[in-house]
């Protein structure tokens, strides 16, 4: 508990947080230079399913997988 707190307070997210952070900030890399499937970008990233991961990242970007991709190509 105490190394979360301190976590926190230093970089001001969560370690969960940060690792989710970090995992949808490689997808948009993904997403932007590689023509992998989203379920194929989920799997790299360790999401259980898609679905999982497609919730994810349009809770943090605002936008779909997909919606990302056709943006940033």
């Amino acid at each position: 508990v105490r190394y979360k707190n301190f976590y926190k307070k230093t970089f001001g997210v969560s370690p969960t947080e940060d690792a989710i952070l970090a995992r949808v900030e490689r997808a948009k890399y993904l997403l932007k230079n590689t023509n992998h499937h989203v379920n194929e970008i989920a799997s790299t990233l360790g999401y259980q399913n898609e679905i999982q991961f497609m919730r994810q990242f349009k809770k943090i970007t605002g936008v779909t997988a997909l919606q990302y991709r056709k943006n940033h190509n």
